[in-house]
């Protein structure tokens, strides 16, 4: 280790702390939404409950988050709330870094993903759809399983349905979260190629 120059040293001191300056990053975001009178990533629960409150209603549908849409079709206004607050803190990077946290951010993307019951969703549905079309040899061995078989199947099935669909519940405004900083990071990085270019 002694060998390797000191820029050299400095570029790897800097690397090791990428994943950190991820997490902060990702931390800054959480806590500037928390703060936005309309966060498009909040909790589905949080969202349905506000859903039946009528002086969140008015305010929702009086803000400018609406008013503004309405004028102007512009997805990016809703759905990246604070990318301007977050653009001005990546000027602290420089754009090796940038392209660091964008790329932290798609594996930290992939791998919720992964962990979503979103991710096996279409497998499923494809798999179900499958075992369908084997309809005929099935109905005769429905007809001598047990009931109890069957009951502890359905239920099994019907467990298997809820928790994905809780699952999704919780992972959805997570994705969309993390999708939302890493169109923010694409943002900066294809700010940086028009400069240098």
């Amino acid at each position: 280790m002694d060998n390797v120059s000191k820029p050299a040293k400095s570029a790897i001191s800097t690397l090791s702390k990428m994943p950190n300056e991820y997490d902060k990053l990702l931390g800054k975001y959480v806590v500037l939404l928390k703060k936005q009178p309309l966060n498009p990533y909040e909790s589905y629960f949080v969202i349905l409950a506000k859903s039946f409150n009528p002086f969140f209603q008015a305010k929702f549908w009086k803000s400018s988050y609406v008013k503004e849409f309405m004028k102007k079709p512009n997805t990016l206004a809703q759905e990246l709330v604070g990318a301007d607050e977050i653009l001005e803190y990546l000027e602290i990077f420089d754009d090796d870094a940038i392209r660091s946290l964008l790329a932290l951010n798609n594996m930290n993307l992939r791998r919720i993903q992964a962990r979503s019951a979103t991710s096996w969703i279409t497998p499923g549905i494809a798999t179900v759809g499958g075992l369908l079309t084997l309809t005929p040899i099935f109905q005769g061995l429905v007809t001598t399983i047990s009931p109890f078989i069957k009951l502890l199947a359905i239920s099994g099935l019907i467990g298997t349905i809820m928790g994905g669909g809780m699952n999704a519940l919780v992972s959805l405004p997570r994705i969309g979260l993390v999708k939302a900083l890493g169109d923010i990071l694409a943002i900066a990085v294809a700010y940086r190629k028009i400069k240098i270019d």
